[in-house]
């Protein structure tokens, strides 16, 4: 059985891993709805209790930033394995937790173990593939996004059977610990060491500002994705175009067309090369940002707003897919990447809110059709830069 399981192939891992995220991505999304039964539970407020939103986020940069250091020195399976036991370990916690400062230090645990899985999870199947690797990312981050999916569907299944929704806290650590035999079994791939650029350009700031680039353009993604989501419910009631349910809607359906896009995009990434895709999501999104900001009804608002998340879905794997391809993808420089994604989404939702309170809430539309207008203005050295690595291409 020993032998069987050593003898998989990257089909076998890129399963492992993907459904060691799809797990991780339940755990991401558990929070929200098990928010209110965590306040009486702790006897806090809501308030208060929301300040877990915080403390997670913090220690998640602080898993991803001690990621890079972990696994490029000891077995990438262990470091999976110990994120693994801590999600458990915290998830269990948090079903039991009775005072609010007992619960914060599970969420810190719980961050900063989710910090090093997500770093994981990419470095160890970029680690795995020899060659393109073509769909890999997407389908990994699309495992990630079903189980963020599934978690809340999970969690209303648990309350029509009059449980208290912290039951969840129970059953999840049960499923996470399901992969960690094989992840044992298994030996790690092999660390990434050494430069992949084969340019006849030999200069060292080549590689640094491709890889500077690309953490711009992925910061600025994951910055116009947590503030359009974050705003886009304020931006339709007081902009008076959408009533209180039709705002809510607005969010559900950016954010299931961001899943159904990153689905779709499995099979195109396979015949199209990562650049061509980024710039056509590119060119469209900053179109739906025009349009977003143009709609007078609740109609427009939406479908521009279900466009916009269908062509948002493919930016972040692709930029992932074309930094792993054309940079040394050591678990350090992963861990980069999610810092500055980890940094963006703190930061650039606040500093929208402050122009919300100078210009008003068209900031929102205007804020996000700036930003996306930015990261076309990227693509063009990005693209530079990818010619002079592949003038073939």
């Amino acid at each position: 059985m020993k032998k069987l399981f050593l003898q998989i192939g990257f089909r076998g891992r890129l399963a492992l891993y993907g459904t060691t995220l799809f797990l991780v991505g339940m755990s991401a999304a558990t929070l929200g709805p098990t928010l209110p039964s965590l306040a009486i539970n702790t006897n806090t407020t809501l308030g208060t209790i929301s300040l877990l939103f915080v403390l997670r986020s913090f220690a998640r940069l602080m898993g991803v930033t001690s990621a890079g250091f972990l696994y490029d020195r000891l077995s990438g399976h262990l470091i999976f394995v110990g994120g693994l036991i801590s999600v458990a370990l915290a998830m269990f916690q948090t079903g039991n937790a009775q005072t609010f400062l007992i619960l914060g230090m599970t969420f810190l645990l719980l961050g900063f173990a989710e910090g090093v899985l997500d770093t994981g999870g990419t470095t160890l199947v970029v680690w795995s593939k020899k060659g393109k690797l073509g769909a890999t990312l997407p389908i990994l981050y699309f495992m990630y996004g079903a189980g963020s999916f599934v978690a809340p569907l999970v969690i209303a299944q648990i309350i029509s059977f009059g449980w208290e929704p912290t039951f969840a806290y129970w059953i999840l650590p049960l499923l996470v610990i399901v992969p960690i035999p094989l992840l044992l079994i298994l030996p790690s791939p092999e660390k990434q060491h050494g430069n992949k650029q084969k340019s006849d350009d030999s200069s060292n700031e080549q590689p640094y500002i491709l890889l500077m680039t690309l953490l711009c353009l992925i910061a600025l993604y994951v910055g116009i994705e947590a503030s359009f989501s974050g705003w886009i419910f304020s931006y339709g009631t007081i902009s008076g175009i959408a009533t209180e349910v039709e705002a809510a809607y607005l969010t559900s359906t950016y954010w299931a067309m961001l899943s159904l896009g990153r689905l779709l995009m499995i099979p195109i990434a396979e015949r199209v090369q990562p650049h061509r895709i980024l710039l056509v999501a590119i060119i469209i999104v900053i179109l739906c940002a025009i349009a977003i900001s143009l709609s007078t009804t609740a109609l427009l608002l939406g479908l521009s707003t279900a466009v916009f998340g269908l062509f948002m879905s493919p930016i972040f794997p692709t930029i992932m897919t074309i930094a792993a391809e054309n940079l040394n993808m050591s678990a350090k420089v992963t861990s980069w990447f999610f810092m500055s994604t980890g940094i963006a989404a703190m930061i650039l939702p606040w500093v929208m809110g402050q122009f919300i309170e100078e210009v008003g809430i068209s900031a929102v539309t205007l804020g996000t059709l700036g930003l996306v207008i930015v990261m076309g203005i990227l693509y063009i050295p990005l693209r530079y830069r990818l010619v002079r690595l592949s003038p073939l291409d």
